[in-house]
């Protein structure tokens, strides 16, 4: 949830680590899922569209990274249609692909499938850190870490 103060700061501080350390090297592979919640409503699901139309773009994760940065500014006020566009704009990105794929709402399916597969997985946090099929408590840099390397060491 790109409005979930706590998936903010992992985006800030923990993912970069990660990307660092495993996956630029392809140790770990990191995946992205959607679970915007209803009190970030409707912010958190325009944030989502908004990164799918840029990974049609091929730009996921700089454009996840963007609205994370932005959205840890001024929430709601972050992530509006305007928003979404001017950085798609900001970042090269074909605006009136972006804009169709955006206003069509041409991922919601993407989405939606996202969220009822946590519901089915039972998470009911954000941000849910899952190392090997294993849901972690705690998701800071040393308890990912450790996963991430007991995962590793038993390879």
């Amino acid at each position: 949830d790109f409005l979930c103060p706590s998936c903010q700061a992992f985006s800030r501080t923990v993912k970069p680590q990660i990307v660092e350390e495993y996956v630029k090297n392809g140790q770990v592979r990191l995946e992205f899922n959607h679970f915007p919640l209803t009190q970030h409503e409707p912010g958190a699901s325009m944030s989502a569209l908004a990164t799918e139309c840029a990974a049609d773009q091929n730009y996921f994760w700089p454009f996840h990274d963007k609205v994370f940065q932005m959205a840890s500014v001024d929430q709601q006020g972050a992530v509006q249609y305007d928003d979404m566009v001017g950085y798609a704009r900001d970042m090269g990105l074909d605006v009136a692909q972006f804009e169709s794929c955006l206003a069509g709402g041409q991922h919601r399916a993407t989405v939606t499938q996202s969220v009822q597969q946590a519901q089915q997985m039972g998470l009911s946090f954000t941000p849910s850190v899952i190392v090997n099929g294993t849901l972690l408590q705690d998701s800071s840099y040393p308890s990912v870490k450790l996963a991430i390397e007991a995962v590793l060491g038993a390879q």
